[in-house]
C-alpha cells in the first residue's frame, strides 16, 4: 500500500461522504433536541405564577435569545427534511415566535412592575 492511498477517501471503512452526511443527520438531530428544549424551557417559564415579583427567578431576557437564535438557525440552516419537514420546521418557526414573543410580553410586564414598586425608605 502506498503512503497516499485512501487519504480523503474513506474513514475507516466509511466513505467520507457518508460520514459527512452522518456528521450532519447527527448535528440536524441536536438541533432539533435543543430547539424541543429551549421551547419547554421558554414554556414552562411562562407557567411560573409570580416571576413578576422575584426578579432573577426566570431569566426572560436569555430565553429570548435562545428562542431568536433556533429561529436564525432554522431560517438560514434548516435541518435535512428527513430529520425536519418543511412543514415540522414551519411549525417549530411559528411556536419559536409565539413564546418568544409571550416572554418578551412578559419581560414588559415585570418592568412595569418594578417601575411600579415603592423604592425602600
Amino acid at each position: 500500500p502506498g503512503s497516499g492511498e485512501g487519504v480523503g477517501v474513506a474513514v475507516g471503512d466509511v466513505p467520507v461522504a457518508a460520514e459527512s452526511a452522518r456528521v450532519r443527520r447527527l448535528k440536524d438531530l441536536v438541533l432539533v433536541r435543543e430547539l424541543r428544549q429551549a421551547l419547554t424551557s421558554g414554556e414552562f417559564a411562562l407557567r411560573i405564577n409570580g416571576a413578576e415579583q422575584r426578579p432573577g427567578l426566570v431569566d426572560f431576557e436569555g430565553l429570548c435569545r435562545r428562542l431568536s437564535r433556533f429561529q436564525e438557525r432554522l431560517q438560514k440552516q434548516p435541518p435535512d427534511a428527513g430529520v425536519l419537514s418543511s412543514d415540522g420546521r414551519e411549525k417549530a418557526l411559528d411556536e419559536l415566535r409565539l413564546t418568544r414573543d409571550r416572554l418578551e410580553e412578559r419581560l414588559v410586564a415585570m418592568t412595569r412592575v418594578e417601575r411600579q414598586a415603592p423604592l425602600p425608605p
